[in-house]
């Protein structure tokens, strides 16, 4: 059950950004495996390489070992929409660094408008981070502005030497609209009020709660762009940033309203440590995938036993007409 994790290729002069850090920091947060979907337009032997030489455990485990314990990379992964929308549970669209939005990737942008409104459209969860504002811009006309005050002057989050996520210090703070399912599912349990026990205190493990009071919390500033105030009637705003020195009381976070969850945020949940409260957005939407593929397990067993009953109908139709 996989996080299909949208193709880029901005690896940056460190050779381990763009699609590597998606992949590396999800599976810091609780993904138990993902696979890159790209353009079959695209080539993805970059990627490749950059995951051989890679100096952590992660470049192992990615490329050896049993795929449910070690969480295996399929680098090649899936090439077609068709496949992204049947054998991938979550999709996951990144952002982009600022020098790669002046000279976008026109292929890579087709790419996941297509995947967007297919996912949308067969009720496969969603989540867009950063940059990938633009993307719900062709989608679902969500219109972008400029903003000033979230821009970490340090870059984006990145992985440092020890294989830890770094650049992800400098942040503001947010608070959640009442009754949205972002605040409730990232202020449900503190972290302090974690369940003990075996692999419980994992963050797949906390609890839930649509009547948990909200509160503020702090998240990496790192973008340069904000959706608009005024969303499409399928969205509804679920956080705002708190307006404090340079920063402005910006739209940080919107999620469908209704059907499986389409998710976006401004800022960096991926890039957070594995129990901030901003990385428990990463773990529920990789279990909304796990359900959306479980789902389509239970509707290909149905459709099979139909397909049984109408042939064992037909056997009886033909049997009961010969005469002995």
């Amino acid at each position: 059950m996989s996080v299909a994790i949208s193709y880029r290729g901005d690896f940056g002069k460190s050779g381990i950004g763009g699609s590597f850090f998606d992949h590396y920091s999800l599976r810091l947060q609780g993904c138990s495996s993902t696979t890159t979907a790209i353009s079959p337009k695209e080539s993805i032997g970059e990627f490749e390489e950059k995951i051989g030489r890679a100096p952590f455990k992660f470049s192992q485990s990615c490329l050896e070992g049993d795929e449910e314990k070690n969480g295996k990379i399929y680098p090649r992964g899936v090439s077609s929409v068709e496949q992204v929308i049947r054998k991938t549970g979550l999709l996951f669209v990144p952002g982009m660094s600022r020098e790669e939005s002046k000279n976008l990737n026109l292929e890579r942008v087709n790419w996941e408008v297509e995947l967007i409104k297919k996912a949308c459209l067969h009720g496969k969860p969603v989540l867009v981070v950063c940059g990938g504002l633009e993307r719900l811009f062709l989608t679902h006309g969500v219109w972008s502005q400029d903003v000033s005050g979230h821009n970490c002057r340090r870059g984006m989050p990145h992985i440092g030497v020890g294989g830890d996520i770094v650049g992800n210090t400098e942040g503001h703070s947010i608070d959640f609209v009442k009754d949205c399912m972002l605040g409730s599912l990232t202020c449900g349990r503190r972290a302090s009020e974690r369940v003990l026990g075996g692999e419980s205190n994992s963050p797949q493990k906390w609890k839930f709660s649509w009547s948990c009071p909200l509160f503020p919390i702090r998240v990496t500033s790192v973008h340069w762009k904000m959706p608009s105030s005024i969303l499409p009637e399928c969205f509804e705003e679920c956080a705002r940033a708190i307006p404090e020195g340079c920063v402005p009381a910006s739209i940080e976070a919107f999620e469908s309203k209704h059907g499986a969850p389409v998710v976006y945020t401004a800022y960096h949940p991926e890039a957070s440590g594995p129990f901030d409260l901003s990385a428990k957005l990463i773990c529920f939407m990789d279990e909304a995938g796990k359900a959306y593929l479980r789902r389509k397990d239970v509707v290909r067993e149905l459709d099979g036993r139909h397909e049984f009953d109408r042939e064992f109908e037909a056997m009886n139709q033909m049997v009961g007409g010969l005469s002995l």
